[in-house]
Order: structure tokens, then C-alpha cells, then sequence
């Protein structure tokens, strides 16, 4: 098991009862065949981009895809089906090598809220009688949203094998606002189908006020692009990387960053980010906190890191430095990028968002 000694960064999720990494979606036991760690009961409980549920019962159409579609450089291959909900901003689709994931079904971009949805089961895992909580909600839940669940991927089964246990320390979620002393978790059905990349082109964000989980694109995304988020903290190099994913969730990953032939630069730039990272949270200097939230920032755009919640992160450090320095040309500029990184992992009504629209109006 490898050790995070780094300050986790802002909406990381961790696996519930498990290691304190992230949780796949849809993964088989030992590789990224079959869908991609989570079931896809092809019924949809998320809801659509505008923030309009699914019903419960709603299914999706199965197509084709047209040959005319536009896709981006890089996008994922055609497969041969897709699934889609009419009025979605996103459909589930057989992509080769990984089973089912998630795709775009137009084009977004940074800060669209792609969906939402509730959780089905919640628990507190600072608890000892934690998995006796889950199985007594687990089993008050209607038999076919039991299914659902037990659909999702397990990757602890053993010979196919899958338990309740070792499904939620696969697809456990965080869902609690920063601060609080209670460590709550969650299963969530579409959120686990998507798959994972080390340069995720989505991110998610807890909405206390209504009880969801709400996921936005962090860049502009092509119609037809396959939508991924990270598991891990991507601050690290690729061996790094790819330990903590097959010890967590028993893959290793091939996506664009992980496939580079090269990648001595884009490890060494990690390695000096987590460095880095680690160094705001320890150090007591607002001078050095503000030399290393804009090393940090300038790194973030050499590495072309599209999650934007690590720029936030420098940047709400960059900001309470500039203001204990009392530079007032350095604060708004520090200010005014936290609001755009914010609206882009949290949307407006955000309080995360709210505080730094504060931040950015007080100039």
C-alpha cells in the first residue's frame, strides 16, 4: 500500500473502507475489460445537464452512431453501440478495451454541469460498525436497486465472486463538505461508470444544499469524447501512479499521459508539484507560500493539467499570502483566477464558489 503523505486536494474521493485513494468506475477484477467498474443498469438515476432528474424507470435508447459526428483529435473510438437519454449531455457507450463509459452526447465546455444525482447508499466510515450500517440500508432498498448495486464492479471478487463489502471499497465516495469532523460516504450509480485518467477531463463536487453529487467538465470536450475523472491524486509520477491504481482497484492505466513513450519530463514536473504541494500546507512563510502557489500554477499549465481544483488550491494560498504581504496587485489577480477555477469544479452556487466571488469583489 503506498502512503499519501501529501494534503489531499480539493473534491479528492477516497474508497470507503479501503485505501485513501479514489474509487474506479466499472473495472473487472484484473484488467480494464468489461465495463468499466460500475454496472450499467442502462437505467438512469442521474440527472440531465439543465438539472432535470431522470425518472427511475426511464431507459435508454440504444443507436448507432452517425457517421458524421464530430470528434475531437484523441477522442475515444467509435464503438459499436451507444446508449443515450434524449435531452443528456451524456450516454453510455461500449469503449473498446473498457467496457462500457461515459460519453459526450454534445459538445461542453469548462464548467458545464455535464449530471447530478443522489447517492443510493450512505454511511459514516469513522464508525467500526460501518459495513453492518451499509448491509442494514443495503437491504431496505427495493430489490431492483439492489441489483443495480451489486452490479458495479468489485474488483476484490475473487472468480467473479462479488460482495457488498467489496463493492463499496470499490465505488465509495466522499460526500461531505470540507471541514467536518464526520467522514460520510456514498454509493453513486452513474458516477461510477466513469472510467479514470491520469489528465481527467471531468471533475466532481458535493452539493450540500441539495444532497448530490454534481459533475462538471474542467475543459472544453468534443461530441462523442469519452468523459474520464482521476481516482488518485495525479500530483505523482506514472510508476507512482500506476501502483496506487492496481493496488486500489487492480488495473493499470493506459490513458494518454500513462502511454507516452516519454514521460521522464511529465514525471519529473509531478514529482516537483507534489513536492511543491506539500511544502504549502507545512511551511509558515507567507513569502514562500506565494513564490510556490505561482511555481505551482506556471507548473499546472506546463503539465496542461485540465482538473482545475489544483489551481484553485494554489491559488486560495496564493491569494491569503498576497494579503498577509499586503500586495494588493498580486491578491486580485490570485482572486479573480480562484473565481474562474471555481466555477469551473463547483458552479455558481457553490460555497467554495461564493468565498472566492467574495474574494474577488472585495477588490
Amino acid at each position: 500500500m503506498i502512503n499519501i503523505v501529501k494534503e489531499p486536494r480539493l473534491s479528492v474521493s477516497t474508497c470507503c473502507l479501503a485505501p485513501s485513494v479514489r474509487r474506479p468506475a466499472d473495472v473487472d477484477t484484473c484488467s480494464w475489460s468489461g465495463r468499466r467498474g460500475h454496472s450499467l443498469y442502462i437505467v438512469a438515476s442521474a440527472f440531465a445537464g439543465s438539472g432535470q432528474g431522470v425518472g427511475a424507470n426511464e431507459r435508454l435508447v440504444a443507436t448507432t452512431r452517425s457517421k458524421g459526428t464530430r470528434r475531437c483529435p484523441g477522442s475515444a473510438r467509435p464503438s459499436v453501440r451507444r446508449y443515450v437519454a434524449a435531452g443528456h449531455r451524456y450516454g453510455i457507450e461500449e469503449i473498446e478495451g473498457k467496457g462500457l463509459g461515459i460519453i459526450a452526447n454534445q459538445n461542453l465546455e469548462a464548467g458545464d454541469l455535464v449530471f447530478a444525482e443522489t447517492p443510493q447508499l450512505t454511511f459514516e466510515t469513522d464508525s467500526n460498525q460501518a459495513i453492518q450500517q451499509v448491509k442494514g440500508k443495503f437491504a431496505a432498498l427495493p430489490s431492483k436497486m439492489q441489483d443495480e448495486i451489486m452490479g458495479l464492479a468489485d474488483a476484490w471478487s475473487s472468480r467473479g465472486r462479488k460482495t457488498l463489502r467489496g463493492i463499496i471499497e470499490t465505488n465509495g465516495i466522499e460526500c461531505e463538505p470540507a471541514g467536518q469532523s464526520i467522514s460520510r460516504k456514498a454509493i453513486f450509480l452513474n458516477l461510477s461508470r466513469l472510467n479514470h485518467s491520469c489528465n481527467a477531463n471531468c471533475d466532481y463536487s458535493w452539493n450540500e444544499r441539495d444532497q448530490r453529487m454534481e459533475v462538471y467538465a474542467q475543459t472544453a470536450i468534443c461530441e462523442g469524447e469519452e468523459l474520464s475523472i482521476s481516482y488518485i491524486d495525479i500530483r505523482e509520477p506514472r510508476q507512482v501512479r500506476q501502483q496506487m491504481l492496481q493496488d486500489n482497484w487492480q488495473f493499470r492505466c493506459s490513458c494518454s499521459v500513462c502511454s507516452m513513450r516519454m514521460h521522464a519530463a511529465s514525471d519529473k514536473r509531478r514529482l516537483r508539484i507534489g513536492e511543491l504541494s506539500a511544502l504549502l500546507y507545512s511551511s509558515r512563510s507567507s513569502t514562500k507560500k506565494f513564490r510556490i502557489a505561482k511555481r505551482l500554477l506556471r507548473l499546472y499549465k506546463e503539465e496542461n493539467f485540465a482538473v482545475k481544483s489544483y489551481n484553485l488550491e494554489a491559488c486560495k494560498f496564493g491569494y491569503d499570502a498576497a494579503l498577509e504581504l499586503d500586495d494588493f496587485e498580486a491578491a486580485p489577480r490570485f482572486a479573480q483566477l480562484g473565481l474562474r477555477c471555481a466555477l469551473i469544479c463547483h458552479g455558481r452556487d457553490h460555497e467554495t464558489t461564493k468565498e472566492h466571488h467574495g474574494n474577488r469583489a472585495s477588490f
